[in-house]
């Protein structure tokens, strides 16, 4: 993932309105040494929280002002992204499965492109990813400690994007209103769990509201009009900078954005991403899984369902908000890619997929989307034949936990 990413980041200027404003907020700030107001052009720009700017001026400051600083924080975000789909993968449903996972989020068309792109989507990913990580671990032990890490998640995520950030908060209550309904009960905790969960947005206040409350006595009523009402209420109510569509816009994107890798959601998976909200009418019916294969499965639905339907309600449209969406995308096409390659004829299928959906839809290489996509052509190509020549070669390699090809 990290040559997916990082692999000539620098190379091309700065492109688009917002990449190259934020990139010169930042710029401004390590310039300046302002850490609290982020300026453009000398004047204070109020679109944003100052977390990216923050980190993409540190890059500057160790690395000076190039694209590559400013686009830094975002490619970092990215790998960290793919390393903990990886991870959680690989806990939950075995080494091959995270490691599919982790393949499919890292090579996916959507995730090639923006994670390279100086915008604030993929770090905000990152911290949806965290929380949810967080989330689970305060279902399943009620600590303190995952309390704390889900509200630190969630104040990052304010103070990078504003409102935004909450979307763990709406992804988390989201899934503990289909448990109630499924009548599922997490395990008792040695402190009560409303005592936890009120420590979390005490402390996701506590680190948030300090920089609004200094920007708010800096610049008044200004601050409040631009980044609440212009920055959020009109982009809930109105296409913004005409950014508009129909309410089922982000399907045909999220489509195209997972490419090659949608081609697996058809079916047997986009069935499993509707049952996974459902319970099992009897004991027959459920699924062969562990308790948390189970969890895991069902949050990651509610993790795609919850953040797909917010932004489709939303009037203004782009293709970055449904970022967060995709590390549940691929945990669960890593799961079904997995039980696919669990047989040679399947896997065989696989690769012929993949190998024969990449070739002819390459971009040419003469613009930087063509140049990444190329790389990543010659790379999955490559692991598709080699993934059906070894099943063909040795049957039966995927009865193995982890995999003999690997």
């Amino acid at each position: 993932s990290a040559a997916v990413f990082l692999g000539g980041l620098g190379r091309l200027p700065l492109m688009g309105r917002d990449e190259s404003l934020y990139a010169e907020a930042a710029r401004e700030m390590a310039a300046g040494g302002d850490w609290i107001t982020p300026r453009v052009n000398g004047g204070p720009f109020l679109e944003k929280p100052p977390l990216n700017y923050w980190a993409a001026g540190a890059a500057i400051k160790l690395l000076g002002a190039s694209p590559l600083a400013a686009r830094l924080p975002a490619a970092l975000s990215a790998v960290l992204v793919v390393l903990l789909v990886f991870l959680l993968g690989s806990r939950v449903w075995g080494w091959r499965a995270g490691l599919l996972g982790g393949l499919a989020l890292c090579t996916c068309l959507h995730m090639a492109v923006i994670a390279r792109m100086g915008i604030m989507d993929v770090p905000l990913t990152f911290l949806v990813t965290a929380a949810m990580l967080a989330y689970a671990a305060w279902w399943f032990s009620g600590s303190l400690a995952a309390a704390v890490g889900f509200g630190l998640a969630v104040a990052l995520g304010i103070l990078l994007k504003g409102g935004a950030g909450l979307l763990p908060v709406f992804i988390a209550v989201a899934d503990l209103a289909v448990r109630r309904l499924r009548r599922e009960r997490p395990p008792r905790a040695a402190l009560p769990r409303w005592l936890t969960a009120l420590l979390a947005a005490l402390l996701a206040a506590a680190v948030a509201a300090p920089w609004f409350l200094v920007m708010s006595a800096r610049q008044g009523p200004q601050f409040g009009g631009t980044l609440l009402v212009h920055e959020h209420l009109r982009r809930v109510l109105q296409p913004m900078q005409g950014h508009g569509g129909p309410f089922w816009i982000y399907l045909p994107v999220i489509g195209l954005g997972f490419f090659p890798w949608a081609a697996f959601l058809t079916g047997r998976l986009w069935r499993g991403l509707r049952a996974a909200a459902r319970r099992p009418a009897s004991a027959e019916d459920a699924p062969a899984e562990s308790e948390g294969q189970r969890f895991w499965r069902g949050l990651a639905a509610v993790w795609f369902w919850t953040v797909l339907i917010l932004f489709s309600l939303v009037s203004t449209k782009l293709p970055g908000y449904v970022t967060p969406l995709y590390p549940a995308l691929a945990l669960l096409a890593g799961v079904e890619l997995d039980r696919r390659l669990s047989s040679p004829g399947r896997a065989a299928w696989v690769g012929i997929i993949v190998t024969w959906g990449l070739r002819p839809g390459a971009p040419p290489p003469s613009c930087s989307l063509g140049r990444s996509c190329g790389r990543w052509v010659v790379f999955s190509s490559r692991w598709a034949r080699s993934a059906a020549w070894r099943a063909r070669r040795a049957p039966g390699w995927g009865c193995s936990p982890w995999g003999r090809w690997w």
